[in-house]
């Protein structure tokens, strides 16, 4: 009874927002915006679109009555290796606009930027392979082995010595005399001093900076995508044991999203994500009274960034082996979330009908794109 009145309660909630989201036009998009920057900008235009087409795909809604604790900003993007205990994990990074919804939404939203991905890119092959793509999710719920792709495997593998070695091969290609060396006026902005200040001394007030040198702190300038418009910093320290090793955080203003309970979200995504690993370099800190999370700078592999515009064939082929992978590991974890397999049982037996209406959707969403 009471996991029947907490799915109400959250039900009513996901309602609530549809209805004032529903209310929201679909404006045209900025026109220097991209479809697959639109999608990540606008989310409550997003929302607004899914509710209205669930609401009007009846045979959608015994699978969307599922819910959970997902993204809702789910694109490729989103899973990549981020640091953790000297080593790598391959994981959902980023929880902007996480809350509890049904879990479907997050298929669906991938499907869809993997769409704008390829629409984007120059070439005659604009097909989304839904079906396998639906079928990578669906062994993730019902729990089968799949191997990471070799590149992946490569990275995962690398031991705690090769982790930080690369890690600070990285860190000092941005370095110019201990100082970050980035181009002012090419995404990053210099901060005012008494900001700077600010940041300074709330980084060595807090005791998790405490073995750590403030070396220097700019600001990333953000216009574009969902973080559009806030507030992000770069702040390179040393550590006050070893001089010689550098490290760059990255403070990004605390955003929460538009889903049902998402100021409780980074904790349930931590659980069900990142496998309760331990993360002390990832917590949340005010500044002026703003709330940031704090996280180590994402080191760059160039076989893992599968960029936006596909240009080469490798693109092509590493965007495929990440798309099955990432999926097969969202229904993994959507699957820890559950009690029991109903949620697959309604993909296995609904698998055609998802997949047509889940083209349907991706394809009434882009002409939605296309006339505004």
């Amino acid at each position: 009874m009471k996991f029947l009145f907490l799915s109400l309660i959250t039900v009513l909630a996901f309602q609530t927002r549809a209805q004032t989201c529903a209310k929201v036009l679909l404006d045209g998009p900025k026109a220097t915006e991209t479809f697959s920057q639109f999608i990540r900008s606008h989310p409550e235009k997003f929302f607004a679109f899914y509710d209205g087409f669930i609401q009007s795909h009846p045979r959608m809604q015994p699978v969307a009555r599922v819910e959970g604790w997902i993204s809702g900003d789910s694109h490729p993007g989103q899973w990549t290796f981020v640091p953790n205990k000297e080593r790598y994990i391959y994981t959902l990074a980023d929880f902007d606009m996480a809350g509890k919804g049904p879990l479907v939404v997050d298929f669906m939203q991938y499907a869809l930027n993997v769409k704008a991905i390829i629409v984007q890119s120059p070439s005659s092959n604009k097909n989304v392979r839904i079906k396998e793509m639906l079928s990578a999710y669906y062994r993730g719920l019902r729990g089968l082995q799949v191997e990471a792709p070799l590149w992946i495997k490569e990275i995962l593998d690398k031991s705690p010595e090769g982790f930080i070695e690369k890690e600070q091969r990285y860190y000092r290609k941005k370095l110019s005399k201990k100082e970050l060396k980035l181009e002012l006026g090419n995404g990053f902005i210099k901060v005012a001093p008494t900001e700077r200040n600010t940041i300074v001394k709330t980084l060595e007030g807090n005791p998790f900076f405490s073995n750590y040198e403030i070396r220097d702190v700019i600001q990333k300038n953000i216009d574009r995508g969902g973080s559009a418009g806030q507030k992000r910093y770069w702040v390179l320290v040393t550590d006050r044991n070893n001089a010689a090793s550098v490290k760059i955080f990255e403070l990004k203003e605390k955003q929460y999203g538009i889903l049902p309970e998402a100021d409780q979200s980074s904790d349930n995504m931590y659980r069900y994500y990142w496998d309760n690993e331990t993360h002390p370099d990832y917590f949340m800190l005010q500044i002026n009274g703003i709330e940031f999370d704090v996280r180590p700078k994402k080191v760059a592999f160039r076989a893992a960034d599968v960029p936006y515009r596909l240009r080469t064939g490798k693109d092509w082929v590493n965007l495929e082996d990440k798309v099955q992978y990432d999926l097969y590991l969202m229904g993994l974890k959507h699957a820890s979330q559950l009690n029991s397999p109903e949620y697959a049982n309604i993909i296995q037996r609904d698998f055609n009908t998802i997949a047509a209406t889940t083209k349907d959707f991706i394809e009434s969403y882009l002409q939605q794109f296309e006339r505004d």
